[in-house]
């Protein structure tokens, strides 16, 4: 299997001021460069009539480049640079699963992941307040994430399945591992009702360039503060219920607890930073240096209303009731970037065959969504007015909640199947309403007062693919 692509992304500002609506961003410019690639191999080997060995290899990369500049209309209109930054990332994977069937009770699961990273960072910006070029972090090299595991289901009974199990991992950079314990039961009360509960502690380490944020002590040699950070990790516990309402339909509850604990937040006190409210990469990687002392919790309600692929139709209804909280330096809970509270998810489809001998077929999909929007953090309006930029009300983390979120996606899809070779024609619509969804707030300068960023609106996307 394989898949790649490329993306560029740019915006050159008009190099005339009085056409710059507002100043204080319409002089800026950037350019955006990223190239993505996989490539892997997937094998199955049966080695008796009651084991088989799976193994898949794989490898990606990916390159992404970026600049932000600004023009400078005392000067000509110079580019003048503001912000600089290349992360390449190689990444080799190896991950191979044995699975053996003792008897129609016992089954044994064990296996293990090996994943290789060879990457290259470098990001750099410029103080406003120095008026230099900074070095967020310039690193290079090489290092290793190894997981193993084992799970062992023990059918009890015909109404009773017990599945336990281990889950190790050892993050090579730093040395830090984490041990994962596991288990699961299952209750088949009848034919179309089952009850369970699952408990475990899962864990992930961060991306490997929050390990290599850099820091300047003035006097000393430039430092790797979280270089040595633990493992975030979950002990989490699941109860849920089953019920098969049809041959092809089914309604599924969970009820979960999690408690986020070994949580990165920000080294000061004074200060409510966490990795865990992270959107993308820049707010990790602009992130103040880190110790494991904070904690949080998620808890919630699933309920699923899925309909399986039959007679050319399928649809599914998930609704989710939650809370998430977390716990900074100072041991005062506040709400996570993303409790939104709720969130509702209705995706359907259906298929008709088309063309001569009915061989081809046209598809067309929906998916909506509503949640409640994501938090942001208020802004002191008077604060930013004096200082000039935006000043976050830092003691009041993720305390105001946006609009609610609403999107709606449409796709189509043509298939002509022939002999040997399937094409594929998609066109996928997102945001066909485009509807203006707010991503942040940010104070604007020139006029004085507090402005929202909106995500992407209706987005259309295109698609051709070849099957032989």
């Amino acid at each position: 299997f394989g898949l790649g692509g490329t993306n560029r992304a740019f915006y050159d500002p008009e190099p005339d001021s009085l056409s710059w609506v507002d100043t204080e961003f319409e002089e800026y410019g950037f350019e955006e460069r990223n190239k993505v690639g996989t490539l892997g191999l997937s094998h199955r080997l049966l080695l008796t009539d009651h084991s088989y060995l799976r193994t898949v290899v794989a490898v990606s990369g990916e390159d992404y480049t970026e600049e932000i500049y600004w023009l400078d209309s005392e000067n000509n209109y110079d580019r003048v640079l503001d912000e600089t930054a290349h992360f390449l990332t190689k990444t080799a994977r190896v991950s191979s699963t044995y699975t053996h069937k003792f008897n129609a009770r016992h089954t044994l699961r064990a296996g293990g992941i090996a994943s290789h990273y060879d990457f290259s960072y470098d990001l750099q910006y410029v103080d406003d307040s120095e008026d230099v070029l900074k070095t967020v972090f310039a690193s290079e090299g090489k290092t290793q994430l190894y997981q193993a595991f084992a799970q062992w289901k023990y059918r009890l009974n015909d109404k009773w399945t017990l599945n336990n199990g281990v889950h190790y991992t050892y993050f090579a950079l730093n040395g830090n591992y984490s041990i994962e314990p596991r288990t699961a039961l299952q209750w088949q009360l009848s034919e179309r009702h089952a009850l369970s509960i699952a408990a475990g502690i899962h864990s992930k380490p961060e991306h490997v360039s929050f390990y290599f944020i850099e820091e300047t002590v003035p006097g000393q040699a430039r430092t790797t503060p979280n270089h040595d950070l633990e493992i975030m990790k979950s002990a989490q516990l699941v109860l849920g219920y089953d019920w098969r309402l049809s041959e092809n339909l089914r309604l599924k509850t969970e009820a979960y607890y999690q408690h986020l604990y070994d949580v990165p937040v920000e080294n000061d006190p004074t200060q409510t930073g966490a990795v865990l409210n992270s959107a993308d990469l820049w707010d990790i990687i602009g992130a103040e240096p880190a110790v494991n002392d904070g904690k949080g919790r998620n808890y919630g309600v699933d309920l699923t209303l899925e309909r399986f692929f039959a007679d050319q139709y399928y649809f599914m209804v998930t609704g989710s009731l939650f809370e998430s909280k977390y716990t900074p330096l100072n041991g005062i809970e506040y709400d996570t970037r993303y409790n939104s509270n709720y969130q509702l998810n209705v995706l359907g489809g259906k298929e008709f065959k088309v063309g001569k001998g009915k061989d081809d077929i046209f598809g067309i999909n929906l998916k909506l969504l509503l949640a409640g929007g994501n938090r942001n953090t208020p802004i002191d309006l008077a604060a930013s007015i004096e200082k000039g930029e935006t000043v976050w009300v830092e003691d009041q983390p993720w305390a105001i909640k946006n609009p609610d979120y609403f999107r709606t996606d449409i796709g189509l899809s043509y298939k002509i199947n022939g002999k040997h070779i399937t094409h594929t024609i998609l066109l996928d619509v997102q945001n066909v309403t485009n509807r203006q969804n707010i991503y942040f707030s940010y104070y604007d300068d020139e006029d004085q007062r507090i402005e929202t960023y909106n995500q992407t609106g209706l987005f259309p996307n295109f698609n051709y693919r070849i099957e032989f």
